[in-house]
């Protein structure tokens, strides 16, 4: 083969600038499109995880408030309840029977947004937004709401049961 073709065939086996053009737009378009799908499932994934804070939080207040917490026992135990309430919250007292009774109460507070197990002042329910309680004969309803925030994110679980007491 000669020089010249030789030279020829080097010449015309790259890009040309309007090809090299295309496809850098081509790319930055990729790019864009994934960093949007990245950014809005990161939002996703970010709303899921609050929302499933919220959710721990009300179940836990919830399940304090029912079985008791540590070696103390719940509402479901109790053999009478008593409700006072006052201008930043609430209080319920029960006493247990059974063979070792025991003296229990939960306060929730307005102010705090905490719920507290007595004795030994424990959380026993944090962020709650909203608590309410209505004694009955033999039981009490209870409704438990937690709102969640951050920056634009919001998320609100709210969780209700009757509660009757065994003894």
């Amino acid at each position: 083969m000669s020089r010249p073709k030789q030279l020829r065939r080097l010449a015309s086996g790259g890009f040309t600038m309007p090809e090299l053009m295309i496809a850098a737009s081509i790319t930055v378009i990729v790019m864009a499109i994934s960093l949007g799908v990245f950014i809005n499932m990161f939002k996703s994934w970010h709303g899921i995880e609050l929302r499933m804070q919220a959710d721990r939080d009300v179940n836990i207040a919830m399940s304090r408030m029912v079985y008791g917490m540590g070696d103390r026992l719940g509402i479901r135990s109790a053999s009478d309840v008593a409700f006072t309430s006052n201008s930043t919250g609430w209080t319920l007292s029960y006493p247990t029977g059974g063979s070792a009774p025991q003296s229990n109460s939960f306060a929730y507070s307005t102010i705090s947004s905490n719920l507290v197990f007595n004795p030994g002042s424990q959380i026993a329910g944090k962020n709650l937004s909203y608590a309410l309680a209505i004694v009955n004969a033999n039981s009490v309803v209870v409704t438990l709401r937690v709102d969640t925030v951050d920056g634009a994110l919001t998320a609100r679980r709210e969780i209700g049961t009757v509660i009757y007491w065994r003894n």
